[in-house]
């Protein structure tokens, strides 16, 4: 009678749903696991990056243009300067990395062809590379699961050129009540507009004009006892590296093959300040990259353990 309960009971098991499923699974292999890694939650990141070319020699501050077109004409271009000691070390370089709108706006004029997008890559005004929209984000799909991939904060300045910026908005500014850097925009129009004959092209010498103009306006008012400021940061994921399988310990004392990730963030902090004495009320935003090492489990048991785990979400 009990060997018959016995034989009753494995039948039931063997017959049920939740054995079937468990059975029907096959065992995935190290590649099947990696394809729902951070290699993949990186990829969902829209930030752009362009990595600096190694140089033979370094002189001086060097110049990084990003000229944007939209349907060929000029769009935007952003200027940044980069020390020698960064230049020489490759680093790089995000995109309209403080103008997250204008950014947006790229992605939405490319979206199904509607507008041709097209970025060149200027260093010390040469062309460094030319890509079409779509050629940038594939190269920044690999970029971004690359091991040298290390973004580097830099300052920058954008000057809209075209689509983004109405005629009439522009005009709209009368010199008297501009800020000191609508006045350097003003004068790279009319600087333009002599030299180059329009107000809305990648004028080289007015460009250069320009960058000196910004560097003259003062610096924003030291704060004083009125204003309050409050902050508030986010972290991105923009890019993740694969580093190879380790055999460790997870948070059930099992022994199994982990996939070993190097994950790459953008921390963004945005400060609103508000100052009754004055009557304003600004925000600034700021940013910075850092990384972050984590191991992902691929169920695949091992048997020499090198340590813990450390989860990567």
């Amino acid at each position: 009678m009990q060997r018959t309960l016995i034989v009753l009971l494995l039948a039931f098991l063997i017959s049920s749903p939740f054995t079937q499923r468990a059975s029907s699974q096959p065992e995935r292999s190290v590649d099947q696991q990696r394809a729902s890694t951070p290699l993949e939650q990186a990829a969902k990141s829209k930030l752009l990056f362009f990595r600096l070319p190694a140089l033979d020699s370094v002189e001086g501050p060097q110049k990084l243009e990003f000229r944007v077109r939209v349907d060929g004409l000029p769009y935007l271009v952003e200027q940044i300067s980069i020390s020698p000691d960064e230049a020489r070390l490759s680093p790089t370089i995000e995109l309209l990395s403080k103008e997250p709108a204008q950014l947006k706006r790229l992605y939405r004029l490319a979206k199904k062809g509607a507008h041709q997008v097209e970025v060149t890559v200027m260093l010390n005004g040469q062309i460094a590379k030319e890509f079409s929209f779509d050629e940038l984000l594939s190269y920044n799909r690999d970029l971004k699961q690359d091991l040298s991939f290390r973004p580097i904060p830099v300052e920058s300045r954008v000057l809209v050129l075209g689509l983004a910026q109405d005629k009439r908005e522009r005009s709209a500014i009368e010199l008297q009540t501009a800020t000191c850097e609508q006045e350097c925009d003003i004068q790279y129009s009319a600087c333009a507009e002599a030299y180059c004959g329009s107000p809305t092209v990648f004028c080289s010498p007015c460009l250069e004009e320009r960058s000196l103009c910004l560097e003259a306006c003062p610096p924003p008012p030291p704060p004083n006892s009125c204003p309050s400021t409050t902050c508030s940061s986010a972290n991105q994921l923009i890019g993740a590296s694969w580093y190879g399988t380790q055999c460790l310990t997870n948070v059930f004392q099992q022994k199994r093959l982990f996939d070993l990730y190097l994950l790459h963030y953008k921390r963004t902090t945005t400060c609103r300040t508000v100052d009754p004495c004055a009557g304003t009320d600004t925000t600034s935003t700021s940013y910075s990259y850092f990384d972050r090492w984590c191991d992902q489990d691929t169920g695949i048991p091992c048997h020499s353990s090198f340590g813990s785990a450390f989860t990567c979400f």
